[in-house]
C-alpha cells in the first residue's frame, strides 16, 4: 500500500506541474497576443476609417461577437464539468458575458434607427427604450444569480481559492487587459491624461480598438481557466 500510493502522489505532482507549465505557456501566448496589440492600437487608429469606430459600427459589433463567444463558451465549460462548484463559477461567468454584450447593444437600442448624427458618428441612446429603468435591477438580479449559485456551491474556495493554489491565475495577462481599458477610456476623454498627436477621429476609432484588445483578453483568460479547470476531474486529489 505505501507504495502504491507514493506511485499514486508521484503521479499527482507531475500533474500538478504539467498543469503549471501549461499555465504558463497559455500566458505568455496570451500576453504577446496583448502586447502585440497594445503596440500596434494607435497605429492601427489612424489608418482604420472612423466609421470602424462608430456606436453600432465593425468594432462594436466585433466586440459583441467576442462577448457572445465567450458566454458560449462559459456554458459549454458548465455542461462539460461535473463537479457542481466549477460548473457554477462558469455559470456565473456566462451571466457576466451577456450583461457585457447587452451593454454594448445598449439594451437593445443598437437594432433601432439612430436618434440622429454627429461628430462621432450615428447617436444611439438606450433612453429610449421602455424597459430602459428596469435593466440595472435585471443586471443585478442576474449576478446576485450567479453570486448564489457560487456560494451554495462552494465556489469561491473550490474554484476560485483552488485556481491561486495551483499559481494559474494569469496575473500579467491581466495587468495588461487593464492597461487596455484605462488606454480605452483615455481615448475616450476620461480622465486628466490625454493621448497626443491624434485627432478626434482617430480617437474615435482607437478606444474602440482598445476595448477589442480587453474584450480578447478576457477571452483568452477564459479560455485558458477552462482548459486548466478540464484536467480537475482527472486528478486523483480533487
Amino acid at each position: 500500500m505505501p507504495i502504491a500510493f507514493s506511485a499514486k502522489k508521484h503521479d499527482s505532482l507531475n500533474g500538478v506541474s504539467t498543469s503549471g507549465r501549461n499555465a504558463r505557456t497559455g500566458s505568455s501566448f496570451s500576453n504577446g497576443i496583448l502586447l502585440l496589440g497594445l503596440l500596434t492600437a494607435l497605429p492601427l487608429a489612424t489608418v482604420l476609417p472612423q466609421s470602424w469606430g462608430w456606436e453600432n459600427g465593425v468594432l462594436e459589433n466585433f466586440q459583441v461577437v467576442i462577448l457572445m463567444s465567450g458566454c458560449v463558451t462559459a456554458i459549454w465549460a458548465a455542461f462539460k464539468q461535473s463537479d457542481a462548484a466549477t460548473r457554477a463559477a462558469w455559470w456565473a461567468a456566462a451571466l457576466i458575458w451577456l450583461i457585457l454584450a447587452g451593454r454594448e447593444l445598449a439594451w437593445g437600442a443598437a437594432f433601432l434607427p439612430p436618434l440622429g448624427f454627429n461628430d462621432h458618428g450615428p447617436v444611439i441612446s438606450s433612453r429610449v427604450l421602455w424597459y430602459r429603468p428596469a435593466v440595472p435591477w435585471v443586471c443585478a438580479g442576474l449576478l446576485l444569480v450567479g453570486l448564489i449559485a457560487m456560494w451554495r456551491s462552494h465556489a469561491f474556495s473550490r474554484f476560485l481559492l483552488r485556481l491561486l493554489r495551483d499559481h494559474v491565475w494569469p496575473w500579467g495577462t491581466m495587468a495588461l487587459i487593464a492597461a487596455c481599458m484605462i488606454l480605452s477610456a483615455v481615448s475616450e476623454g476620461h480622465g486628466k491624461l490625454h493621448v497626443p498627436m491624434l485627432d478626434v477621429s482617430a480617437l474615435i476609432v482607437a478606444e474602440e480598438v482598445f476595448e477589442t484588445w480587453a474584450y480578447i483578453g478576457i477571452w483568452l483568460v477564459q479560455r485558458q481557466l477552462i482548459r486548466h479547470t478540464a484536467r480537475w476531474a482527472r486528478s486523483l486529489y480533487y
